[in-house]
């Protein structure tokens, strides 16, 4: 409530733009991406991000290794193991997203997955150095999202376990464009959200995962959000892990945990 409050305080007009542009950049810059990959490589590239799919069906929802979406490799390390752990709608079409109770047990200590993490955003504000608000695009991650997507920090650290929630780590951009690269960021305090936030870090030029990021802060979903399909989760796999293990490992999985209580369904791996 208190973003949604500050965020009707800006201009709507301004914020609509801002976030076209976003996504005109956005757009602009896969294109190119996807140009100069079709020249180079033909073929499907290795270095790719397999999609696994948890499909919600009319009765049953099915997990499985659905396609390879490449990703730019260049901000990520190792990018062949990553993986993106998606719901299917009961169409099934994927929407994206998943619950927390059917990623977690794929995070600490998996014999397959090196590390997992979970993201979701909802627009709202910062104020510049100058205190001028801007439109702005924070997510809130949990603590080890740095750990899925190593290699990433320019200049600071990653989050920590049980990082104090007031912790963020901003985007170079970010830090370029409202707060004009002053180079003793590190530690300084910034407000978003009409909240104070004590920079941590920031991120290689290039990165802004999921889409769009500006900035990301921790957040734990807590046993009152476990069953909803409102997050995206990401996993990185253990280097001699390979994607027909976890598919085999999601089979056994799905008889241990039962029905989605959000939807009432049965969920099958």
């Amino acid at each position: 409530d208190a973003i949604l409050s500050e965020c009707h305080q800006i201009d709507s007009r301004f914020e609509k733009k801002q976030s076209m542009m976003r996504h005109l950049r956005a757009l602009r810059g896969a294109i190119q991406f996807a140009v100069r990959q079709s020249a180079r490589q033909p073929l499907p590239s290795a270095v790719a991000v397999i999609t696994l799919a948890l499909g919600i069906g009319s009765t049953t929802g099915i997990f499985s290794i659905v396609d390879a979406v490449l990703l730019e490799p260049l901000p990520y390390s190792e990018p062949d193991r990553l993986f993106a752990l998606r719901s299917m709608d009961s169409n099934g079409l994927p929407t994206g997203l998943m619950a927390p109770r059917f990623a977690e047990p794929l995070y600490e200590g998996h014999r397959l997955v090196e590390s997992g993490a979970m993201a979701w955003a909802l627009s709202g504000s910062v104020l510049s150095r100058d205190r001028t608000p801007y439109p702005f695009m924070p997510f809130r991650v949990t603590d080890r999202f740095f750990n899925v997507f190593t290699d990433v920090i320019a200049t600071g650290r990653a989050f920590a376990a049980n990082e104090p929630a007031a912790s963020i780590i901003i985007s170079h951009s970010t830090w370029q464009n409202y707060f004009g690269s002053d180079p003793n960021i590190l530690g300084s305090s910034i407000t978003v959200d009409n909240n104070q936030r004590t920079v941590v870090g920031v991120t290689r030029p290039g990165f802004s995962f999921p889409a769009g990021a500006e900035s990301w802060e921790v957040f734990d979903a807590g046993p009152a959000l476990t069953d909803r399909i409102n997050f995206q989760a990401y996993l990185r796999l253990r280097p001699n892990a390979t994607p027909a293990q976890l598919e085999a490992e999601l089979a056994v999985l799905s008889a241990q945990l039962g029905p989605n209580t959000e939807i009432g369904k049965p969920l099958v791996y």
